[in-house]
């Protein structure tokens, strides 16, 4: 896809909406334009989407090309992509394999997941403005290529950043430290995203000398397709996956926070890069 515009005879699967011309999709955009302008500096918190995906064996090529299409229309509706991985060979899974890799038949694994998203817009209005698009609509016609798809919407700390940013994939933060929960009981794990954020906010000495910067660490706001039992996330982003991994190693998580959600909690904890080409690019460098 060219940003904004289907290339011509990709068949027709977007339909005439996604090309330039004016009509109510300009004014749309607009609109949400003027709306992410008129915000206060101080209350630039995005909403995040946290979209999962399980790629159906028999087509990847169109699974592919559909996951492809899906971050287009974030962008076109003024989304910006945090990450977007489709390799779980790529993946550092710190805890949880069997939720995310069914150990047999008999216990099939809760995020069994091979895809995922994660894009921030500025308000929850955009966010429907985004999925009530006529982009969406159309895509979703040809989601047979997807087995399984999660969508679901968190409220952030604060802004997003498209991993397309040169400057951010230059100086930036390229990994992701993701948790992904089901929950067993509410109030503990009420209590849990509320030190996440607290003891995210403090950061602690023993942290890889790195601050937490975190995303968001909260229960599903909203459900926009609910075909996996995520009921809370948290995401932080780091230099590099040793960062990430010394927050999950530090004391101050060990001890305060992952006996709570091992307790009372399914989940999956995975240190991913931004997108896949990033972690290709770093690999070819080192590899010089």
């Amino acid at each position: 896809l060219t940003e904004g515009c289907v290339q011509a005879g990709d068949r027709g699967r977007l339909g005439p909406a996604w090309c330039g011309g004016g009509g109510a999709m300009d004014v749309d955009l607009t609109l949400a334009k003027a709306r992410r302008n008129s915000l206060k500096e101080d209350d630039n918190k995005d909403v995040f989407l946290v979209c999962i995906f399980k790629m159906g064996e028999a087509n990847q090529e169109e699974a592919a090309k559909f996951l492809e299409d899906f971050v287009a229309t974030m962008r076109l509706r003024g989304g910006k992509v945090q990450l977007r991985s489709r390799r779980p060979q790529l993946w550092n899974v710190v805890e949880g394999l069997d939720h995310h890799v069914e150990p047999n038949h008999l216990n099939p694994a809760t995020f069994d997941f091979n895809a995922i998203v994660i894009a921030g817009f500025t308000s929850t209005m955009d966010v429907h403005a985004w999925w009530n698009s006529n982009e969406v609509f159309e895509l979703l016609k040809w989601r047979s290529s997807m087995e399984k798809i999660g969508i679901f919407t968190f409220d952030g700390i604060g802004p997003a950043c498209d991993f397309t940013d040169r400057q951010r994939m230059t100086f930036g933060n390229k990994t992701l430290f993701v948790e992904l929960l089901q929950m067993q009981s509410f109030k503990p794990m009420q209590q849990y995203v509320d030190d996440y954020k607290r003891f995210a906010g403090v950061g602690s000495t023993d942290v890889a000398k790195a601050k937490v910067h975190l995303l968001f660490a909260e229960g599903a706001s909203g459900v926009l397709m609910n075909e996996y039992p995520l009921d809370l996330a948290c995401a932080s982003t780091w230099k590099n996956k040793l960062e990430a991994q010394g927050w999950y190693d530090s004391g101050t998580y060990q001890n305060s926070l992952l006996p709570l959600r091992a307790q009372y909690s399914r989940s999956l904890v995975m240190i991913l890069p931004v997108c896949d080409e990033e972690y290709d690019r770093h690999e070819a460098k080192g590899s010089r």
